[in-house]
């Protein structure tokens, strides 16, 4: 994905060329383009884009009958990105895809009838509603643009928008001047969790904001000067020149409209809804409120670096627990599934310490428990699970406990002692029991530890499940075919940084004896309900971090290492 800006020189009366924009990277697949155009120009004015290709696309100001066609120019901020669903590393998730229609909404008064829209659904990833771009792909109807007006007058209009999906249709507002859309149009869109952060393109630390207004905006001629624009203030600042890109989250007017952009900060963005003039001159509007996205800068993040992550089934982010209670917020939405602290110790985090990652909870001051997984859902205990921690001790001279759910028997945990990474894991039995190990851990920067376990197993059969440790992207240990490995928590509380119920989730053969509370960082703890792959492990470590020249390190142990591991702990079992 990408986002820049493009200087739009004026449009004259029977030119035929739109102005040709290069991505600022070459995508596989072509991707959606979304534009928002400025107030610059007095006459009622929109952006349509065509011709978009995996190596750039068109674009034009154009104006709605009856006006010539002739505008201003303007300088607009652009945002591509390629179908699917991605998600960064703070949680924020991106759904972008497309919809090909000829349904069309206008204004009744003027064409008789309303039309209607056609229904689009999200993902199950978002418990909110998501701020929502869309923008008219291609031009396939189109006759008079840019040389002449715009026939027909189409814009791309949002309904309904809520966490699970939204309607979309082909806005011609009052624009009944005897032309048809003749072809289907292709609709791109793109929803994104509402969120103020930031990420990294591998060069730069990009902030961004993504957000639904309020419903204040009004329209061009409700405002003084005409055009001026509302005030909508951004969640946190964004530098000098952001780029800002947005349209209407809603179709309150009757008469149609669409959004366009005036004066700009580092901190706010004026914005106005404008309409045709082709039914009548005046361009009031009630009011409306709009979805935007805006970037700090231009960037671009290659379709490598942006993977088609897994989604967390229950999620844990420092960065995002913004309440000032004694709780961390499972974000996902489960309201009962949160741990308890005993502090809310919240800190920021150093990007030299903590790569991508913005925000931490202080141990031991921030440990908790949280109820057993037993109750959550239908247990997926009995389940493949994974489990993902990013940490930072404050020193490397103790036995303490990272996190455990369960109980000595059926459980499962991370500790350190001293340098050594512990993932310990029990079905019940000192045959299931199973410790791998990492050793090297330092102080100097976070670390990412997931705890894998597969009870599918290597062959297939949940009578020989494996377990996996990685450690910054990288596979660290593994048991395989551990027979008998059947649950991996019992009914005892979870704990954070601590013990959170009467034992050490896997402590069966007493592995943890003597392991207390964790003094350092916990930025994130992630569990889902899969199994995680290699691909999946290192898709997660890359999307928080850009590796600097010369620090990547093979962490994954050779396969034949694996090998005599896995056949000395076959000899170990018929020995026991």
């Amino acid at each position: 994905m990408e986002a820049d800006s493009v200087a739009l020189p004026g449009t004259v009366v029977g030119q035929t060329d739109f102005t040709s924009v290069s991505f600022r990277q070459t995508y596989s697949t072509i991707p959606l383009v979304f534009v928002l155009p400025t107030t610059d120009g007095g006459d009622p004015c929109d952006i349509r884009i065509r011709n978009v290709t995996t190596a750039g696309f068109e674009l034009s100001q154009v104006e709605p009958p009856p006006k010539d066609g002739a505008h201003a120019a303007m300088t607009v901020s652009y945002f591509a990105i390629e179908p699917g669903t991605a998600t960064l590393s703070d949680g924020t998730v991106l759904h972008a895809g497309s919809l090909s229609t000829t349904t069309t909404v206008r204004s009744s008064a003027v064409f008789g009838s309303a039309g209607g829209f056609d229904p689009i659904s999200f993902p199950s990833v978002f418990t909110v509603a998501p701020s929502l771009l869309a923008q008219v792909q291609t031009t396939n109807s189109e006759t008079g643009a840019p040389g002449g007006p715009s026939t027909p007058w189409l814009t791309a209009a949002v309904q309904n928008l809520s966490a699970a999906g939204a309607e979309l249709s082909l806005e011609r507002a009052e624009v009944n001047d005897g032309s048809s859309v003749t072809l289907p149009e292709t609709i791109g869109y793109l929803a994104i969790t509402p969120r103020a952060s930031q990420f990294s393109d591998g060069a730069n630390t990009i902030l961004y904001d993504a957000f639904i207004t309020g419903d204040t905006l009004t329209g061009w001629d409700d405002q003084s000067p005409a055009g001026s624009g509302v005030s909508v203030s951004f969640n946190q600042s964004l530098g000098a020149a952001p780029l800002v890109i947005g349209n209407l989250a809603r179709r309150d007017g009757g008469d149609g409209g669409w959004l366009r952009r005036g004066a700009l900060s580092g901190t706010s963005v004026r914005l106005t809804v404008d309409e045709d003039q082709f039914n009548d001159t005046e361009r009031n509007h009630t009011t409306e409120s709009a979805s935007l996205v805006a970037f700090s800068q231009a960037f671009q993040l290659k379709a490598d670096a942006l993977p088609d992550l897994p989604y967390p089934t229950l999620r844990y982010r420092a960065s995002q627990d913004t309440t000032s209670n004694t709780r961390w917020e499972n974000i996902n939405g489960e309201g009962s599934f949160y741990w308890t602290i005993n502090a809310n110790t919240r800190v920021g985090v150093p990007r030299d310490v903590g790569w991508g990652l913005s925000q931490a909870y202080v141990f031991p001051s921030a440990r908790g428990t949280m109820p057993t997984l037993e109750g959550f859902g239908t247990n997926p205990t009995d389940e493949s699970a994974s489990f993902v921690l990013w940490f930072r001790p404050f020193d490397l001279a103790g036995k303490e406990i990272l996190w455990e759910l369960g109980g000595a028997g059926n459980g499962v945990s991370m500790a350190i002692d001293g340098a050594s990474l512990l993932f310990t894991a029990c079905s019940n039995s000192a045959l299931t029991t199973q410790q791998l190990v990492f050793n090297g851990l330092t102080t100097d920067r976070f670390t990412q530890a997931v705890g894998v376990i597969d009870l599918s197993g290597s062959g297939g059969s949940t009578a020989a499940p494996d377990l996996y440790l990685y450690v910054n992207g990288g596979l660290a240990d593994a048991a395989l075919d551990v027979t008998g490995f059947t649950d991996w928590t019992g009914a005892d509380d979870g704990g954070m940084g601590m013990t959170g119920g009467s034992a050490i989730g896997g402590n069966y053969t007493g592995l943890l004896n003597g392991f207390g509370q964790f003094s350092g960082h916990i930025a994130i703890f992630d569990f889902y309900g899969s199994a995680l792959g290699p691909n999946d492990v290192r898709g997660l470590w890359r999307d928080v971090t850009v590796p600097e020249p010369g620090t990547l390190t093979l962490l994954a142990l050779p396969i034949l290492t694996l090998a005599r591991r896995r056949t000395a702990r076959k000899r170990r079992r018929k020995r026991e």
